[in-house]
């Protein structure tokens, strides 16, 4: 099923999002497992439940699936954006958001922390996902982080996903 799940999901990544923004069923919301740091070496770490695998998928950072969530990173490095005709020196994450938002037709908001979040649902091949993103910075780039789950999960894994992505750190 991880494997089946993973490329669907891949699948819906790259073709519901425009700029390659970035998906769950079984378990309880609130994870008792033990976690892991995963560390990109290009700048960006999270903490992650130990049973998340990493799936090396072609246009993410990072792709990590279990049998009740996925995460993945997509690193938008500044020479990408320079190339793409966007000076990096001159936009701001608030830019950034809503260059990405509109791009994806999603709406990023600022929670608590200060940082950039959205929810929206997709259908892919007659099954419907929930996916929580946020973006973030680094010195280098901007990172597209992305969690998912089956839309009948939500509501078991929305706080899972929101504690995960308070994790994240950019260096």
């Amino acid at each position: 099923m991880k494997k089946t799940f993973s490329r669907i999901l891949a699948l819906l990544f790259i073709a519901a999002l425009v700029l390659s923004v970035s998906a769950c069923g079984g378990s309880s919301g609130k994870q008792e497992a033990k976690m892991q740091t995963v560390d990109s070496g290009n700048g960006f770490r999270i903490s992650l439940p130990a049973d998340m695998t990493s799936d090396p998928t072609d246009g993410f950072e990072l792709f990590y699936i279990s049998d009740y969530a996925m995460m993945s990173v997509v690193r938008e490095d500044y020479e990408l954006l320079r190339n793409a005709g966007i000076d990096p020196d001159t936009i701001t994450i608030d830019d950034y958001a809503t260059l990405v938002g509109q791009a994806n037709e999603i709406t990023y908001d600022k929670d608590a922390s200060g940082n950039y979040v959205t929810e929206y649902t997709r259908t892919v091949d007659g099954s419907d996902f929930y996916y929580f993103t946020t973006l973030r910075q680094s010195s280098d780039s901007y990172w597209v982080v992305s969690f998912a789950c089956f839309l009948s999960d939500r509501d078991k894994y929305k706080a899972s996903f929101e504690e995960w992505a308070g994790t994240i750190e950019t260096y």
